[in-house]
């Protein structure tokens, strides 16, 4: 038997091991309850500074206590806001909020700007626990809409339903 195959069959040996390992570990994940639930959102969005939906909710409940991330992300998971960086959250109810807005700068003078509205669509909260190491993304998700209403002038005699 030539080196290369010995080699070749104790990778295999392992990667097997592996695979048998990871799959008892998946099922042990499968089988743990939820660390984060009660999710609820207020999920309409409308960053447009007139005074309606300026900002969206997200509240769930956490077990246990545990150093949390709270990202907003975009359709391909990407990070657009972070809510809570590392906190140290107990268990219990735990409520955010979004204006639906990238992340604001404070200028040298001590102004706050609030940040652009991101594209509107549809985004999603990540929750991370890191001493448990795992995350969580609720199927809820805010929607963010920019676009005021076309509002057009309908007149009577042209449509027959008004009348």
């Amino acid at each position: 038997m030539t080196r290369a195959t010995k080699i070749s069959r104790v990778v295999f040996g392992l990667l097997v091991l592996a695979t048998f390992f990871a799959f008892f570990a998946a099922q042990r994940l499968k089988q743990s309850g939820p660390l984060v639930y009660s999710i609820s959102f207020k999920r309409y969005i409308s960053p447009n500074d007139d005074d309606l939906r300026e900002k969206g909710r997200v509240r769930f409940r956490t077990k246990k206590a545990d150093r949390v991330t709270v990202t907003v992300v975009d359709r391909t998971s990407a990070p657009v806001r972070v809510l809570a960086d590392d906190e140290k959250l107990p268990a219990g109810p735990h409520t955010f909020y979004w204006n639906g807005r990238f992340r604001g700068v404070v200028a040298k003078n001590g102004n706050k700007h609030p940040g652009e509205p991101v594209p509107d669509g549809a985004y999603r909260v990540r929750v991370s626990m890191r001493s448990n190491g795992r995350s969580f993304i609720p199927d809820q998700f805010f929607v963010v809409d920019t676009e005021p209403p076309i509002v057009s002038k309908v007149d009577a005699d042209s449509d027959p339903a008004l009348t």
